[in-house]
């Protein structure tokens, strides 16, 4: 079990001005106040030969910054392949949870390695990240999480390098390395150019894949508590070479606001029945949500004012839906924005029956249950009973299946 077991989890935010690399992300956890011994401890399990784990205090363009040191004796096999990698780990005694954390990280590894120099995972040797500095950064970095009681783990967009060569295990890569790239492509991370006076690698295949592994992509709202900086090993004039780790409280979720827009126009020649269809035909074209209401219009004649909210991406299809379906010139539109509680349908076993339910969940809240009418008017007509009734049954089995059983606290 976690030494952290039963304490609040953390948030933790990586501010990564510089981009992000195994020992920048090290240093800033130790400067959160993690000491290096107590991960060079359950390290030492692990059968890498000789080295040791220090972390000192550096400027990095005139900015403090605490700067993670690994040393190794002798560096023995550095073209581990995946398989060596996940020996090593399970040859140590290292908690369950911080191993199969970091064979994800080196799974990662290898796939992006294989897939950008056309091998197999199984064969391909991940070189750099395979040495024994890198795996006390991955390792060492996940010990320290779990020692910081971090509950999750968020990241800023990243800086990768316009230009420039590394020099790797397979020879000369372009920069952003090929690794890195795959990587990052795999979670969508949102990425912004580089310094372009760096011309050296911002974004390192260990960094990329610890974030990818680790962390949610954006900044949360949160109650800051305290901050890490952590220095990579180049001192770059006027560029502070460093990441940020913020530590806080996350605040509660806030509901979402997206963006709309509303679509409305006025008629005066069509009949109640046949705005009820162009209703149907207009949500069936994409529309969120389509209201009819009455409307005195020129010369006091009565007439309705149709108005649909939708997806920005849907305004041209529905303007075309409404102007074939209506007898109208012209549509109106504006642009809003709107809250909008997550949302979920499912289907329920009842004493009548299966039938769907809408859930609405608000932050903190239990979910709002809403049976659908199509299914309650079904088992209305196959059961006899008056639909308020069944509305009353379906409402209930929804409740005791899923809103009571998700508030369950499980016993100790």
């Amino acid at each position: 079990m976690s030494a952290t077991a039963g304490r609040d989890r953390a948030c933790l935010y990586l501010d990564c001005p510089s981009g992000v690399s195994g020992d920048m992300l090290l240093g800033a956890l130790f400067d959160l106040g993690v000491e290096p011994e107590t991960i060079a401890e359950p390290l030492r399990s692990l059968p890498l030969g000789e080295w040791s784990l220090t972390a000192r205090e550096v400027e990095r363009a005139g900015l403090r910054a605490t700067q993670a040191v690994v040393r190794v004796e002798r560096e023995g096999e550095s073209a581990r392949t995946l398989a060596d990698i996940e020996a090593l780990l399970e040859a140590g005694t290292l908690p369950e949870p911080i191993r199969a954390r970091a064979a994800a990280v080196f799974r990662r590894l290898a796939a992006a390695e294989a897939r950008a120099h056309g091998e197999s995972i199984d064969r391909v040797h991940v070189h750099e990240v395979g040495r024994t500095d890198a795996v006390v950064d991955i390792v060492g970095t996940l010990l320290a999480l779990d020692q910081l009681a971090i509950g999750e783990v968020h990241c800023s967009a990243l800086p990768l390098a316009s230009e420039g060569v590394a020099r790797g295990g397979h020879g000369p890569v372009p920069l952003p390395a090929p690794a890195t790239l795959e990587i990052l492509s795999q979670v969508s991370a949102p990425i912004r150019a580089g310094d372009p006076a760096a011309r050296a690698e911002q974004v390192t295949p260990t960094g990329a894949a610890l974030v990818a592994e680790l962390a949610t992509f954006g900044r949360p709202a949160l109650r800051l508590d305290r901050v890490g900086v952590g220095a990579g090993a180049r001192d770059d004039p006027g560029r502070p070479n460093i990441l940020r780790a913020w530590v806080g409280v996350a605040e509660p979720a806030a509901l979402p606001l997206r963006p709309v827009v509303v679509l409305e126009t006025n008629v005066d020649d069509v009949t109640g029945e046949q705005a009820g269809f162009a209703v149907e035909r207009i949500r069936a074209a994409g529309a969120l949500d389509v209201w009819v209401a009455a409307a005195a219009m020129k010369k006091g004649r009565s007439g309705l004012r149709v108005t649909v909210v939708a997806r920005p991406e849907a305004e041209g299809a529905l303007a075309t839906a409404m102007l074939r379906e209506l007898p109208t010139l012209g549509v109106r539109v504006r642009d809003e924005r709107r809250y909008e509680a997550e949302r979920e349908v499912r289907q329920v076993a009842t004493p009548l029956g299966p039938a769907t339910v809408k859930l609405r969940r608000l932050p903190g809240e239990p979910p709002a249950v809403a049976p659908e009418y199509e299914d309650c008017a079904a088992l209305a007509r196959a059961s006899g009973r008056p639909i308020g009734e069944v509305f009353a049954i379906v409402e209930a089995a929804a409740r005791a299946a899923i809103v009571d059983a998700s508030s369950e606290t499980p016993a100790e």
